[in-house]
């Protein structure tokens, strides 16, 4: 899904093969494949983050959030629906 907030920017939040092989494994208990989720989306949800907030230090909290947020839904959530949930998650719905 891409998805452009501004004229500038344009954020391709689709998860590739890869990532969804990282959600299933952290949903079989992996803890390190969702470190490695992180270390994948992080870049991206930050530049988004400022771009909507304007401000570095709210960008870094409301990545933060985001994340933690994608944790609990992926870990309580016990349906193929998952990855989905964690698209909407990213996209602050």
């Amino acid at each position: 899904m891409l998805v452009e907030y501004t004229s500038r920017i344009r954020y391709d939040l689709n998860m590739d093969s890869h990532e969804q092989r990282l959600v299933h494994r952290f949903r079989e208990g992996d803890a390190a494949a969702f470190r490695e989720l992180v270390e994948r989306c992080q870049k991206p949800i930050f530049q988004l983050a400022v771009e909507l907030t304007g401000d570095w230090d709210d960008a870094d909290d409301l990545s933060q959030q985001v994340f933690i947020k994608a944790y609990r839904a992926l870990s309580r959530i016990n349906t193929p629906e998952a990855q989905e949930a964690l698209i909407n998650i990213l996209e602050g719905k």
